[in-house]
């Protein structure tokens, strides 16, 4: 057993398919006769054990120079097992390979230094073995610890060997290979992945170009998003880490049809750090939006819209076409036109004219503009959805779910919004709102809802269900719902005696 008892080998080395190990056993750790008994091979600081077995770990993996294989020892793991003979002198295995290694040769690097390549999906997907678990990317450092990495000639390739675990989850994946150079610039290429089968070699021959977009980033010198191209290298770069989008601007130039656009996946992810955090304008400069045209019909992603999700963002003066739709998932979904998920963030002067379809067997929240407002503090204003709005639990016209200290102002919704959840009825600007007992408000001022679902001025045409969870204990004020509009305001505050729930208008107030 390689974790418990290391042996030594005696005989056999690189290039050689027999080998000889000698050591002792604790006896404590040998099985009974005619039992099996099991061997590992790999280095012991990269394998752990848990009630069920051996993990492998393929983490921290580092080439020390171009074309080096000396890395893939530690990581190249083996098993194997026999029947166990308390009488038998020596005890012998056939070993197979754990994990298979992926041999990159990459041109476009001549000239340059690199320090890290990186394997990694860039739709959400956790598809490369991590012990028991899996993860989005698989990574290699290149270059000795604290070195500036690896210096490639000016007329040379790349040479690269990463150990991976063995997977069909891979498979049909869209994967983005990228290598980092000590400048901080980034150089990839888009691939599709495939089965990743035990004791294989896989060769990648790429060659990479830079991705980068014109500008600086800065408010004055935005990040210029021209081209369908541009826009899906935004959400490649986002969604790898590649790109830190906090405190940047980006300027859309002009309308952008995203038809046949195949590598498109929305902006930002659900991992805290590849969420889209910066400034995205779309002005055209003489008052209107410019426009996103055709984004996908059918989304395969948990979080859907020209935005997956977005942390601390500003959204402003964009418009949106297209079908969202998805039927049959067995995930959570969370669908806007603009964006499937905000929290913190402030959506301004956008448009979505989206058709939005999604029927799931795990939750919904739907939304004209924004599907969820996942952690509060967002900030919706000027904002009109004119598609229609259909899922089998929350939708709503602009928001389908929202709540803690959220604002939404002069909004309007002129689409069909219909939910087949009857204990979540649509709403024509929210289909859910829900807020804690104490500590949170809720203002919505001036929003118009005109479309033929719900039916206007009747119960929850507005806001399709909303609660006040009810305070149990405590002194705290109580969280309050605040709704101002040309016929004036209304207040609904949270109660300790039960919680608060209704629609609004209410049905008492329908013409």
């Amino acid at each position: 057993d390689g974790i418990l008892s290391p042996l030594t080998i005696v005989s056999g080395g690189v290039g050689q398919t027999t080998a000889q190990f000698e050591g002792t056993i604790a006896s404590e750790h040998l099985p009974a006769a005619g039992e099996t008994l099991h061997a590992f091979y790999g280095k012991a600081e990269n394998m752990k054990t848990n009630y069920s077995g051996q993990i492998y770990y393929y983490e921290g993996q580092r080439q020390n120079a171009n074309s080096d294989m000396s890395h893939l020892a530690e990581y190249d793991f083996m098993t194997a097992s026999t029947t166990y003979s308390s009488t038998a002198a020596n005890h012998h295995f056939s070993f197979s390979h754990i994990g298979s290694m992926m041999k990159f040769t990459l041109s476009g690097m001549g000239g340059k230094t690199v320090k890290k390549l990186t394997l990694s999906t860039y739709d959400y997907s956790n598809v490369f073995l991590k012990g028991t678990d899996f993860t989005t990317s698989a990574s290699l450092d290149l270059g000795t610890e604290g070195s500036d990495g690896i210096a490639i000639e000016n007329t040379g390739m790349l040479e690269a060997y990463l150990m991976v675990g063995a997977t069909t989850k891979t498979a049909g994946k869209r994967l983005v290979l990228y290598v980092t150079t000590t400048d901080g610039k980034h150089y990839a290429a888009l691939l599709t992945g495939a089965e990743i089968a035990t004791g294989k070699i896989y060769t990648i021959n790429a060659t990479l170009t830079e991705y980068s977009l014109e500008g600086a980033g800065t408010e004055s010198e935005p990040y210029k998003i021209n081209t369908a191209g541009d826009l899906t290298r935004l959400a490649v770069m986002t969604n790898t880490g590649m790109m830190a989008t906090q405190g940047k601007y980006f300027q859309l130039t002009a309308d952008i049809d995203m038809a046949g656009e195949e590598a498109w996946v929305p902006i930002g992810t659900m991992f805290n750090t590849t969420m889209f955090r910066g400034t995205f304008s779309g002005g055209n400069g003489s008052g209107g939006n410019h426009s996103i045209s055709n984004l996908p019909d059918k989304m395969t992603y948990i979080f859907a819209g020209l935005f997956g999700s977005l942390s601390g963002a500003t959204i402003k003066n964009v418009t949106v076409n297209g079908e969202i739709t998805m039927s049959g998932a067995d995930k959570g979904v969370r669908a806007g036109g603009i964006a499937g998920q905000a929290s913190g963030s402030t959506i301004e002067g956008c448009v979505s004219n989206c058709t939005i379809n999604i029927n799931s067997t795990q939750e919904v929240r739907a939304g004209g503009i924004v599907g969820y407002s996942a952690f509060g503090s967002n900030n919706v204003k000027n904002c009109q959805n004119t598609g229609n709005v259909s899922s089998n639990m929350y939708s709503g016209g602009i928001i389908g779910s929202m709540g803690n200290n959220d604002k939404i102002e002069s909004c309007t919704n002129s689409g069909s919004i219909t939910s087949t959840d009857a204990d979540n009825p649509a709403g024509g600007i929210i289909g859910r709102l829900y807020l804690p007992p104490t500590g949170t408000t809720f203002t919505m001022t001036n929003c118009t809802h005109s479309g033929s679902s719900p039916a206007q001025n009747t119960a929850g045409s507005i806001i399709g269900n909303y609660i006040i969870g009810q305070r149990l204990s405590g002194t705290d004020a109580f969280s309050t719902i605040t709704i101002t509009n040309s016929g004036g305001s209304t207040t609904i505050t949270g109660s300790a005696d039960e919680k608060v729930t209704g629609q609004w208008p209410e049905a008492a107030a329908a013409n």
